[in-house]
């Protein structure tokens, strides 16, 4: 038996998906990913509390007409990230486990192809997009500056939502749950190191 053969079985071997009980999945997969979304929201509130003292109105306008941008970068990690966890699953309980990682690689490609063109994207429309969005005259310099520089991270983004279904399809619901949660404590200690310490704005 090759290494190859022996790593694919000890991938199914250590996948509860396979052969747990329903009820218990439910709990270990439904509790982490409960818990992460909050936390999620939490962190989204945060920054607006954050923005809100710090820059004014203003601040609090500019980052949410520019939050369509993450929804549809959001949208996009979902439907890559669901359907390959999705597809990862079905293959490794039909015991076709070549295919299985096959699927994990082609979803990890279709995230490097479109975090790249979707920063592109933004860059070039930012000003279309904002305009739509509802950015006013007062709004619009604020909200560029802020999509220009946070455009930049969408790449990670959708690595980082995808990824954590990626996890989750692997058995590790837990391990997922707290990378958002380590993510989460990163963004409120870097809101007040950069608004509040070095008075940065948004």
């Amino acid at each position: 038996m090759d290494t190859e053969t022996e790593n694919l079985k000890e991938i199914s071997q250590e996948n509860p998906l396979g052969h747990a009980p329903i009820p218990g999945l439910i709990i270990k997969y439904a509790i982490p990913s409960i818990i992460a979304m909050l936390i999620s929201a939490a962190y989204n509130i945060t920054d607006q509390i954050f923005i809100g003292h710090v820059v004014g109105m203003l601040g609090n306008a500019a980052t949410n007409v520019a939050f369509p941008v993450t929804t549809l970068s959001s949208a996009i990690a979902l439907l890559i990230g669901i359907g390959t966890a999705a597809n990862f699953n079905i293959i490794v309980g039909a015991k076709r486990l070549k295919e299985a990682t096959q699927y994990l690689g082609t979803g990890i490609a279709l995230l490097s192809i479109c975090g790249p063109l979707l920063l592109v994207l933004v860059l070039r429309f930012k000003t279309p997009i904002l305009l739509i969005t509802g950015a006013t005259k007062s709004v619009l310099p604020l909200a560029q500056t802020y999509l220009g520089i946070t455009s930049f991270g969408l790449p990670f983004l959708l690595f980082t939502m995808a990824g954590s279904y990626f996890i989750r399809a692997d058995g590790s619901p837990a391990y997922a749950m707290m990378a958002v949660s380590l993510g989460a404590l990163i963004n409120v200690f870097l809101d007040w190191l950069f608004m509040i310490i070095f008075e940065w704005g948004i």
